[in-house]
């Protein structure tokens, strides 16, 4: 064997360990590799994720709507904000982080969509289960505690969203003297049914409570979805530059619209009563006059499922019965209790509202604000 072939031969034969070592050192990492995107590992990753966007998500829902109803934010005002583009976020956050995971990543595109929408779905579903409650809960207002903000559009004794003013005890002297600024003001004198009611205290209350502790008459007057200015909240009422004139405003509802007479639209009925919107341009005509706008809240109340089982629909349509008398005619106070023993309530409204309190311009629309442009 020559000294050239010698050579080679003790080379490789140097080389074979390095190479073994290097084959070794290949299978360790590999095997580590493998195990670092292990299933479980995947499984684990992809259920924090989904977990977080889902909270995130009823979190996000939970602090816009309440800025709406509550915290009366005007960024909250626009229905964008509040429904769409959550809906859009968090669609698009479920289906990246099912497409992205090793361990939910579908077979088909139709299969990750259909994932995605019933993530989103069943998170909506638990939201709406516990929206915040409507009017239920009544608070003192800006007025009557110290460092409680004020509300756009209200003066500082004004009730925020979800709560009810609360002006202590007015003298018949008081309440002259406001009924004539507020005549000042809107050259309107207010109509006398609300006159007698609030002479009766009937607007008013003083403490914070449950709308269950007000089914005894003479109590604060809770309705479905109409809650009452003071009349120095009226006095003071702020309108926007964006409004028209021609409304004054007595309430308001839990989603921060204004409840507001027409003085120009008065006739032998009474002033007609509009729901003015605080985010559309146009009012919806909801009743020809003061009473009748009580009688339809009252009727809203019957058709619509109560928000809270503590609710006792029976108890409520007794009270306004008897509350209500020399305000409504004994027609409308009969049905109410013909209404609080019917097992079938919500069926009969439609027939009652019909025959009672249709008129031609019912549910039309006007205009209120200044058109955009």
């Amino acid at each position: 064997m020559s000294r050239s072939a010698q050579w080679q031969l003790q080379r490789q034969w140097r080389l074979i360990p390095v190479a073994h070592l290097t084959s070794d050192v290949r299978r360790s990492y590999a095997s580590m590799e493998i195990s670092s995107h292990s299933p479980s590992g995947g499984r684990t990753a992809s259920s924090a994720l989904l977990v977080l966007v889902f909270l995130f998500h009823c979190a996000t829902g939970f602090i816009l709507y309440r800025g709406r109803v509550v915290s009366r934010w005007p960024v909250c005002d626009s229905d964008l904000i509040i429904f769409y583009a959550p809906f859009v976020f968090a669609l698009a956050a479920y289906a990246s982080v099912l497409f992205s995971s090793p361990w939910l990543r579908p077979r088909s595109v139709l299969r990750g969509v259909s994932l995605a929408v019933l993530c989103f779905t069943c998170t909506e579903h638990i939201w709406q289960l516990n929206p915040p409650r409507r009017t239920l809960l009544l608070e003192p207002t800006p007025g009557s505690v110290q460092g409680l903000p004020e509300v756009a559009g209200c003066p500082s004794s004004s009730a925020r969203r979800g709560s009810v003013p609360s002006f202590g005890n007015n003298t018949h002297s008081v309440s002259g003297a406001m009924y004539d600024a507020i005549e000042s003001r809107y050259s309107f004198i207010v109509p006398d049914e609300y006159r007698r009611l609030e002479a009766r205290g009937l607007f008013t209350i003083s403490a914070p409570a449950h709308a269950s502790a007000f089914y005894e008459p003479g109590s604060y007057l809770w309705l479905h979805d109409m809650e009452w200015y003071s009349l120095q909240d009226i006095v003071d009422f702020q309108f926007q530059s964006h409004h028209l004139r021609g409304f004054v405003p007595f309430a308001f509802t839990a989603g921060g619209d204004y409840w507001c007479w027409q003085p120009a639209h008065t006739d032998h009925r009474g002033t007609r009563v509009l729901c003015c919107h605080h985010d559309c341009e146009f009012a919806t005509v909801y009743a020809p006059n003061f009473r009748t706008a009580l009688y339809r809240q009252i009727l809203d109340f019957c058709r619509s499922p109560a928000d809270d089982e503590r609710i006792d629909a029976p108890s409520f349509l007794r009270r306004w019965a008897v509350d209500l008398v020399g305000v409504f005619p004994a027609t409308w106070c009969a049905r109410l209790h013909h209404l609080a023993d019917s097992p079938a309530r919500s069926e009969e409204v439609s027939a009652i509202e019909q025959a009672d309190i249709a008129f031609e311009q019912m549910d039309t629309e006007i205009r209120w604000m200044q058109p955009t442009t």
